[in-house]
């Protein structure tokens, strides 16, 4: 989560996390409608009314740069 959170840092975006301790993290960025939980290893990515579930931060990555453009630039 601290490479999400990096991320979304660096883009500027205004962003909420919680830590769950042993059950696991949550980020929720409004301005990306995005809410992204992580448990047990598994990561949950929630998008208007899109759910996708993925095994690594890293496999998230490249959805939130796509969203992050998006939201920067317009397009």
């Amino acid at each position: 989560m601290l490479k999400i959170a990096t991320k979304l840092i660096e883009s500027g975006m205004d962003f909420n996390y919680e830590n769950y301790n042993s059950e696991g993290e949550k980020i929720i960025c409004f301005p990306l409608c995005i809410v992204i939980v992580e448990k047990n290893g598994t990561v949950y990515l929630s998008h208007l009314d899109t759910n996708e579930q993925f095994k690594s931060i890293e496999a998230v990555l490249p959805i939130l740069d796509r969203l992050i453009i998006e939201e920067t630039t317009g397009n």
